[in-house]
């Protein structure tokens, strides 16, 4: 096995790093050829590169067939992807109180829900826990609805600081339901 610096190590796996895929698996069997005969076992000891991903590299440098990464099936699934009837189902859960929007910017639709002024206990969200999760799901509705309508986005002027005003107000609002639930 060759004896490689500390510094040339560090400088192959900065530059695989750097690869990634097929671009990757093909740099590392390259080094491997060049610096270990070929052998995923040495080049494995002496990077710290995964065996069989310099193994996977040299096959498809040797047979010239390049192995297809498939990222999109890696990782969580959305939830709507998961189970499709949920989206059918809050829906026909919220259609028969929705309205839709007053001034006709946009499609979505709302409903008017009452403020809860219960005492906090275990069945009772309180303002600002409502306040938060009705932001939370606007802010993926509008990620969603921002990819399929931005055409039409992007044509709508954005008044920020009337935003920032409404936030503000709405935060306040949610203090004083929460100071008025508290006593």
């Amino acid at each position: 096995m060759p004896t490689l610096s500390k510094q040339y190590i560090a400088t192959l796996k900065n530059a695989a790093k750097k690869l990634t895929g097929t671009k990757r698996r093909a740099f590392e069997a390259q080094v491997t050829l060049d610096y270990f005969d070929a052998k995923a076992y040495m080049a494995e000891q002496a990077i710290g590169w995964d065996r069989k991903t310099i193994a996977l590299g040299l096959n498809e440098l040797r047979t010239g067939i390049v192995c297809v990464d498939n990222f999109k099936a890696r990782g969580n699934k959305k939830t709507e992807v998961k189970n499709p009837q949920m989206e059918v189902d809050i829906v026909a859960l919220a259609e028969p109180q929705s309205q839709t929007d007053p001034k006709f910017q946009t499609l979505f639709k709302y409903r008017c829900v009452p403020i809860n002024l219960y005492s906090q206990d275990a069945n009772y969200f309180s303002a600002g826990e409502a306040y938060s999760f009705h932001m939370g799901i606007t802010q993926r509705l509008q990620a969603s609805y921002h990819k399929e309508f931005k055409h039409i986005i992007d044509e709508l002027p954005l008044d920020i600081d009337r935003v920032k005003s409404i936030s503000r107000r709405l935060n306040l609002a949610s203090q004083d339901l929460n100071n008025v639930c508290g006593s």
